[in-house]
């Protein structure tokens, strides 16, 4: 997938409408949480016609995948259900998936099914978009990884998808849409 944005090709053809992903959204489709029927709802009204973010959410989806782990192993090894924690039994089907996945596959196994569900991941590493990334970071107090994702969405006039409020606010201070909408922000 070409990662042109909303508008006109220099042939006049008109490009396609793309939506870039944020790791709190593909955590939530990956690991089949609560809200995720919702946000492929969403995701399908929308007048996207692409999917799209920068390639360092492998590496945001990864650290999902090592962080569960851990939690898992404590809770395991403690042998005590905590309040608000699921047991290792209550683990998710897709989830469980991650869990017999050795360490040095994750990273292959993330970026096999993002590439199963047609997201196609841009580098980070253009000095004029990365440079982009710091100012939005620097500007809006976020993290360089969520202004990532807003300064390839600017970049390529797309609309944005995320549940994490501070990258919301941004994204419509930028004058970005954002997807899902009305969304219960983490």
């Amino acid at each position: 997938m070409s990662p042109m944005g909303a508008g006109t090709s220099a042939s006049g053809m008109p490009q396609r409408s793309l939506l870039v992903v944020d790791a709190s959204i593909m955590a939530g489709i990956l690991f089949e949480e609560d809200q995720a029927a919702q946000t492929l709802e969403a995701i399908a009204a929308s007048s996207a016609d692409g999917l799209i973010a920068p390639d360092l959410l492998v590496l945001e989806l990864s650290n999902v995948v090592i962080s569960n782990r851990r939690r898992m192993n404590r809770r395991q090894g403690d042998g005590v259900a905590r309040e608000g924690n699921r047991s290792a039994e209550a683990v998710r089907p897709a989830e469980a998936g991650f869990y017999g996945v050795p360490c040095a596959l994750i990273a292959r196994e993330i970026t096999r099914r993002l590439s199963s569900a047609d997201i196609a991941l841009e580098s980070m590493m253009h000095e004029q978009r990365l440079s982009r990334a710091i100012q939005i970071a620097e500007l809006h107090r976020l993290s360089l990884h969520d202004a990532c994702y807003l300064a390839l969405a600017a970049e390529l006039g797309a609309m944005v998808a995320t549940f994490d409020a501070e990258m919301r606010r941004a994204a419509l201070d930028l004058g970005l849409r954002v997807l899902p909408s009305g969304s219960s922000d983490r």
